[in-house]
């Protein structure tokens, strides 16, 4: 398991089921529901705020998840976080994906079945309704995401979760 580190009385709470890679690192008022991944080299530090990770989601390699003063982090079931995105003191609805390399920034609130495009960026105090396909700098709204979609991440998260087994059969 990765480098736990309690910060003060705040000592992160990791279910049993849940995967972290040993070069993670998950810092203070973290709460990890069951069967997470959590991927090389990714940082949850929650210092000043609360961070939860719901049932069954994804927090791939390079992430960045931080929870400022006043901005706890939820994050629902069945997310995947791709690699180098960075969560900010924001909300992410179930079934939902946060593209590689894309930020999401303080009070903004992620629907479910949301797709945040690769690079794109989610402004502070965005509300991104419900299946919304968002796109760019800063991330606006280009179509709503398809029932297709929605299965993708689903079965994306199934893979990644068979994956987690034999990374846990090999440390």
């Amino acid at each position: 398991m990765g480098r736990i580190i309690a910060f003060g009385r705040k000592k992160p709470k990791i279910h049993e089921s849940a995967y972290i890679d040993p070069t993670a690192v998950i810092i203070g008022d973290v709460t990890i529901m069951e069967n997470v991944s959590v991927w090389p080299l990714s940082v949850i530090r929650a210092d000043e705020e609360k961070i939860t990770i719901g049932n069954d989601s994804a927090i791939l390699d390079h992430v960045l998840i931080e929870a400022p003063k006043n901005n706890p982090v939820e994050i629902g079931e069945k997310v995947i976080v791709s690699h180098c995105a960075a969560l900010h003191g924001c909300k992410v609805g179930d079934k939902s994906l946060i593209g590689v390399g894309s930020i999401v920034l303080d009070g903004a609130i992620i629907e479910s079945e949301c797709i945040i495009g690769a690079g794109a960026v989610v402004p502070p105090h965005t509300k991104v309704p419900k299946r919304a396909l968002m796109l760019g700098v800063p991330a606006k709204q280009v179509r709503e995401v398809s029932e297709k979609e929605i299965k993708m991440i689903i079965n994306e998260i199934i893979k990644i979760q068979r994956k987690a087994k034999k990374y846990v059969q090999k440390i």
